[in-house]
């Protein structure tokens, strides 16, 4: 996986978050990336309430070159007793 861009995003609509499933709203903030993975260009959208637990897991986890997903950031609540809830 590599990322081709990055950025921030106010919301024009509602989205999903690609790590947890939580809703996006329209007018809230979020990271967009727009990715490349096997020759496939995919968006990845994650919610500003997943983005100290994906930093978190960045700093301990080891990306294999294809990124972190839904799963990680899954196992990665389990594994380390995070309270998170879905909004």
């Amino acid at each position: 996986m590599k990322n081709l861009k990055t950025a921030y995003k106010k919301a024009k609509k509602n989205h999903i978050c690609d790590f947890c499933g939580s809703n996006i709203f329209k007018g809230e903030m979020y990271e967009h990336q727009k990715n490349i993975n096997d020759g496939q260009i995919y968006e990845w959208k994650s919610c500003q309430y997943c983005e100290s637990i994906v930093s978190k897991m960045f700093e301990e986890l080891v990306d294999d070159g294809d990124g972190l997903n839904d799963q990680h950031f899954n196992d990665f609540i389990s594994e380390n007793d995070i309270d998170f809830k879905k909004r």
